[in-house]
């Protein structure tokens, strides 16, 4: 009787390696496209992969609300310093100095019981 027992225990790890594993899914990236740049000869060649970016690149962005009433720079216009990139919409701006008045009131009103 022990030498089933020690049969099955000894099998179990022989018919849990049997599984079909199957290969992962390649997540390899392909290049869209690939330009020769002037007339090489073809034993002098060489293919380098890269990225392409600006020179210089600005990480600001700001996020006002309101509608865009007129845009006077297109994408990738050259732009000198204080010239106007579009104007937005007066009455937005309005609403929100508005807002923002009633609820600084509203803050200083909550705030004098405590002084």
């Amino acid at each position: 009787m022990r030498i089933i027992y020690i049969f099955f225990v000894l099998s179990l790890p022989l018919l849990s390696a049997c599984g079909k594993d199957t290969p992962p899914p390649s997540t390899a990236i392909w290049p869209a496209a690939i330009f020769v740049i002037g007339a090489t000869d073809s034993a002098q060649s060489h293919l380098y992969s890269g990225e392409v970016r600006a020179r210089h690149e600005t990480v600001l962005g700001f996020r006002l609300g309101g509608k865009l009433m007129a845009r006077n720079v297109e994408a990738g216009e050259r732009v000198r310093p204080g010239q106007v990139l579009a104007r937005l919409d007066p009455a937005d701006s309005r609403l929100q100095e508005s807002a923002a008045a009633v609820q600084y009131r509203l803050t200083e009103d909550e705030l004098k019981p405590y002084r």
